[in-house]
């Protein structure tokens, strides 16, 4: 028997990868790029991004179980999976939201993520592309920055 379904549809890594400048430009992003489908599982993580999350689960499974206590995974994973889940349910464009999270070395981070579903129509979302970049130093910055004004004015 012959089918009359047209081919299979690509994968978001086949379909990422068939363009070699978008290849290129998701390669030398310096933000992380996770692209979810509809069920929040990751079908595309840049390289930015499986750094960091590699970093992160390592460090997570490395912390001595005292430490580990209460974090589970609550850190910067988490933090981006309840952003891909808000988007799944809501519908919601994510821009810029500011989530913190707990590195290996208990440092409090934060995280800048965006998020943006993605579907054929308003009530459907296929996929998430949801995009991730550490702003702590650029945090920590803006709030020194009016007491080193201050003290420079002395």
């Amino acid at each position: 028997m012959s089918s009359t379904a047209g081919p299979l549809p690509l994968s978001i890594s086949e379909e990422l990868g068939r363009s070699p400048i978008v290849s290129a430009l998701l390669a030398q992003l310096p933000i992380g790029i996770v692209i979810t489908s509809g069920d929040g599982k990751p079908e595309y993580v840049n390289a930015t991004a499986d750094a960091f999350l590699t970093a992160h689960h390592q460090a997570q499974s490395t912390l001595e179980p005292w430490s580990r206590q209460g974090h589970g995974e609550s850190g910067g994973m988490q933090a981006i999976r309840w952003i891909v889940a808000r988007a799944l349910l809501t519908n919601e464009v994510i821009r810029d939201e500011e989530v913190e999270y707990v590195n290996a070395h208990d440092e409090r981070r934060t995280l800048s993520v965006s998020a943006t579903p993605i579907g054929q129509s308003a009530a459907a979302v296929d996929h998430v592309v949801v995009t991730f970049d550490d702003v702590t130093e650029r945090n920590r910055g803006r709030d020194w920055t009016p007491l080193v004004r201050s003290l420079s004015r002395l």
